[in-house]
């Protein structure tokens, strides 16, 4: 009985390490750093819109307000606002409609996904 006693208790010891040496395997492997944080793109994308509407109605960057964000489609690379003499890219491109009150005004404000293309609808 003593032997086989000590035939559990050493099993059981190598249960218990092994479990151990893989919580710590796994807690030594690095998170996927690819995931974003949407809220922080988002965000980046409203201070982008911002400052393009700053740049173009001369209304400080500190007097807006994005009051709407919605995530949409564009029809096209030039976000569904293209001069008749411009070309655009006929492909499906995500971004961002943002809604910015500024001044008793409201302005709508198209972008891309990443706020690297700004279009402010007339």
């Amino acid at each position: 009985m003593d032997r086989r006693m000590s035939r559990v208790i050493v099993a059981a010891a190598i249960s218990m390490a092994l479990v151990l040496a893989l919580n710590a395997c796994e807690l030594a492997v690095p998170e996927d750093p690819t995931p974003e944080d949407p809220t922080h793109t988002l965000y980046e994308v409203e201070q982008a819109a911002m400052e393009e509407l700053s740049d173009k109605t001369g209304i400080p960057v500190e007097e807006m307000v994005v009051v709407e964000a919605q995530s949409t489609e564009w029809s096209d690379a030039c976000l569904g606002l293209g001069e008749p003499d411009e070309v655009c890219a006929q492909v499906i491109t995500p971004g961002w409609e943002l809604t910015i009150h500024a001044e008793g005004e409201y302005y709508v404000v198209r972008t891309d996904e990443s706020g690297g293309t700004i279009r402010v609808e007339q």
